[in-house]
């Protein structure tokens, strides 16, 4: 749990870090092409560090030898689906991210119309939003040990989603944008431990074979989640309206939270038995 925090925190501080960055190279060099150049070197020095790791691997020789084919891949995601909907925590975690992704990729999409259109503030005002977002991100990160020796990774999923949820339909009530900043702070929050739980449950309900494909498959399933929720988003304000749409995203994020919490409920990351019986049937992650 401590290990998913920093790399959940460590993410959030250096993607702010690269942002500032960029802001200065773009201002020392009245350019933008420095920004981006540096930005495409990141990735080489993230290659070479990467390449530096030797990882035993055990897979099986015919396995080894189809690597990389589109039926292979194909397959290893359905048989990571498939193990998902049949162990109860990995089930548990499906319902939680993928049907809160339902409900907040509307609202991803119309936060920026009701802050520019509803609230007529200028644009300059999101880096203060990003701002208490993402220092709260921060924060909570640096005390999920804590929550950690009180609650298991299981409950903060489901609380922390039905805070979230809660935060994002009161955000349909503000009349100013002083009222968005703290509501977008308890949404940053809550959503660090969130991550870092459902990355700990992951890790622990499943074995070293299945574990990648698995995490494949719960991020092809958040993804297409979203890009339903934001496909319709448009669609939902102009029906609704706006605010209505947070809402709904918000009341959908909080059934999320309570049905994880009924899957969950009675027991632990490791109180399930290995479905095996899904590995023998094909010789198939924001």
């Amino acid at each position: 749990m401590s290990a998913n925090a920093a790399s959940q925190t460590s993410r959030i501080l250096f993607g702010l870090l690269g942002t500032g960055a960029a802001g200065l190279l773009i201002g020392a060099f009245g350019q933008f092409w420095p920004a981006f150049a540096v930005d495409a070197a990141t990735f080489f020095v993230s290659f070479a560090l990467v390449s530096r790791i030797r990882a035993v691997t055990r897979v099986e020789g015919t396995e080894a030898s189809s690597k990389g084919r589109p039926g292979v891949i194909f397959g290893q995601l359905r048989e990571g689906i498939v193990l998902m909907l049949k162990t109860r925590m990995l089930l548990g975690t499906l319902v939680a991210a993928a049907v809160t992704m339902l409900g907040i990729g509307a609202v991803n999409v119309l936060i920026v119309p009701l802050i520019v259109n509803d609230l007529k503030v200028p644009l300059t005002w999101f880096g203060g939003i990003e701002l208490a977002q993402t220092s709260a991100m921060i924060i909570s990160g640096s005390m999920i040990a804590v929550l950690a020796t009180r609650f298991s990774p299981t409950r903060i999923i489901s609380l922390t989603l039905i805070v979230i949820g809660l935060a994002i339909a009161f955000i349909s009530t503000i009349g100013s944008i002083w009222q968005l900043v703290p509501i977008l702070f308890v949404v940053g929050f809550a959503v660090t431990p969130m991550q870092a739980s459902i990355s700990t449950v992951i890790q622990t309900s499943t074995e070293d074979r299945m574990r990648g494909r698995v995490g494949a498959a719960l991020s092809t399933l958040i993804s297409t989640s979203s890009l339903i929720s934001m496909g319709l988003a448009g669609v939902l304000a102009e029906a609704i309206g706006v605010r209505n749409v947070f809402i709904v995203g918000g009341a959908i994020t909080i059934l999320a939270g309570l049905g994880a919490a009924v899957i969950y409920r009675g027991y632990t990351s490791n109180s399930e038995p290995q479905a095996d019986t899904v590995q023998g049937q094909i010789a198939l992650p924001q």
